[in-house]
């Protein structure tokens, strides 16, 4: 009777133990989900690890040229090399191997085409030999290195230890997902205002499907927000003074963006700002401008410009023609005759972007924003995205400390600045596009996705968070967010290994 009383105790006291040490484990998860920046780490690196186990290697769109690129630039072969079929580098066969096993069964474009484990002992078993063969990616050719320096890293550190040509791939995935998360941390803690915007855009289902990917458009994220955390974080400061470390800082985020993908050395005037007081009433007087920033903000751009200009001169003799790729797969591509047409006919160019803007091609450029996966093919359900848009829309009139909003003078000045540019930027990728990929006489702009636009949400964020404000509280917010979430996973087992059908 005595031990029993005993045993009853010691349970007692040590279900109490359990139940107090859950409560403050509990209560650490709570506050860490608090914190855009914690909440935003937690989330992207999970998710980004289980996207990058459960997508096959070269099953996002242009994934097997990225691999290619970066294969080259590990290699230290910094330019792309001028081959018989166009741009290109002279690589080991191991990768055309690769790509022929992990698509056995025509698994990237037929859905009922799984990925078995067979297949993927096979792929991973094929190593590096001293045989190689050219490699065309015409379409990367105007990229700059830049753009590719994690996912070469990867590749370069797994080629001392192994010569698995899966392994490399992999690496090199890991290393973009690292990279993606590192440096956004850290450009959600600098910027003072809309921290949860930011957040809740960059753990969207697209973007951290190409964080898990060897995806270049994964630097055009990670340098767009730390463009614009940088700017809000001076302009924002007190006292004003800059120092020349941040000028410098700043200079080099602003290259290697425009480095990264060309068009978007439009984002670059944002910095513009930081030659505006900030005042609770703009009137343009002189007093409101800083003319000891005058200076800096010109060497900003003028380092970009020289950045620019530098890469393309030694890219200059490379065959970047990506009409190439179209040609070889049947569509009469003609950019000379295209610009004809057009400068001919403006009324053609304005009702070709017109109905991929705003027309019957605009649905799948939307899809494409936020839910389009594998090659274009595995799309989140339309109430998944709507329901992911509306949390973004919630986020923007989210009270809080950490989702802060610039005074409405100011917001309304980082929101024309960022909406001018926005527009520009969005009517360059048009128009490239246009006459380098579309077929002349076509209804539609060929080759635009969605993803082209998501750092156009990340620039205008500073600027739209605060003009309205509701009390939600935060858990509304991530539930449904975590809802989609769980779709997005549910849907690529699916598509690859067929668990649910």
């Amino acid at each position: 009777m005595e031990l029993d009383i005993v045993c009853v105790c010691v349970w007692h006291t040590d279900r109490d133990a359990v139940v107090a040490t859950a409560q403050v484990i509990f209560r650490k998860v709570v506050g860490v989900l608090r914190r855009p920046d914690y909440f935003f780490v937690l989330i992207a690196a999970i998710l980004g690890f289980v996207v990058l186990a459960l997508v096959p290697p070269l099953q996002v769109p242009d994934e097997i040229g990225h691999f290619s690129r970066a294969y080259a630039l590990s290699e230290l072969n910094f330019r792309q090399d001028n081959l018989s079929t166009g741009s290109g580098a002279h690589l080991p066969t191991a990768i055309g191997q690769f790509e022929e096993m992990v698509s056995r069964d025509n698994l990237p474009n037929l859905y009922t085409a799984k990925y078995t484990p067979d297949t993927a002992r096979r792929a991973m078993a094929i190593r590096v030999t001293p045989e190689r063969t050219d490699r065309m990616f015409v379409n990367l050719a105007a990229y700059s290195p830049v753009a590719y320096v994690p996912q070469a890293t990867g590749i370069a550190v797994a080629r001392l230890f192994t010569s698995r040509i899966g392994v490399m791939f992999y690496a090199a995935r890991i290393c973009n997902l690292l990279f993606f998360v590192g440096l956004c941390y850290a450009a959600i803690r600098l910027i003072p205002v809309g921290k949860w915007l930011i957040a809740a855009v960059l753990v969207s289902p697209m973007v951290v499907f190409l964080a898990g990917s060897l995806s270049a458009d994964v630097s055009v994220f990670v340098y767009t927000t730390l463009l614009i955390a940088i700017t809000m974080y001076l302009w924002t400061r007190t006292p004003p003074q800059i120092q020349t470390r941040w000028w410098v800082i700043l200079g080099i985020v602003a290259c290697v963006l425009a480095l990264s993908k060309q068009a978007y050395i439009v984002f670059v005037p944002f910095v513009a700002l930081l030659l505006v007081r900030r005042t609770k009433q703009f009137r343009w007087r002189t007093s409101q401008l800083y003319a000891s920033r005058i200076l800096p903000v010109l060497l900003v751009f003028l380092s970009v410009v020289v950045a620019y200009i530098g890469w393309t001169y030694v890219n200059q003799s490379t065959d970047a023609d990506t009409s190439l790729i179209q040609r070889a797969n049947g569509f009469a591509v003609n950019p000379e005759e295209q610009l004809r047409k057009v400068t001919s006919d403006p009324l053609y160019a304005v009702s070709t972007v017109a109905s991929t803007a705003v027309g019957q091609a605009s649905d799948e450029t939307f899809q494409s924003m936020f839910g389009s996966f594998g090659r274009l093919n595995v799309n989140l359900p339309m109430w998944a995205i709507g329901m992911y848009v509306v949390v973004l829309l919630l986020f923007v009139g989210y009270v809080s400390q950490a989702n802060a909003s610039l005074l409405v003078q100011q917001r309304t000045l980082a929101l024309i600045i960022a909406g001018v540019l926005v527009a520009v930027c969005s009517l360059g990728i048009f128009v490239s596009l246009l006459l380098v990929w579309t077929p002349v006489g076509a209804e539609s702009v060929a080759g635009i996705q969605g993803r082209y636009f998501i750092p156009c949400l990340l620039l205008l964020a500073p600027g739209v968070v605060g003009v309205y404000r509701h009390t939600l509280r935060l858990r509304y917010l991530i539930l449904p967010m975590t809802i989609v979430h769980l779709s997005m996973c549910i849907l690529l087992i699916d598509r690859y290994y067929g668990f649910f059908t």
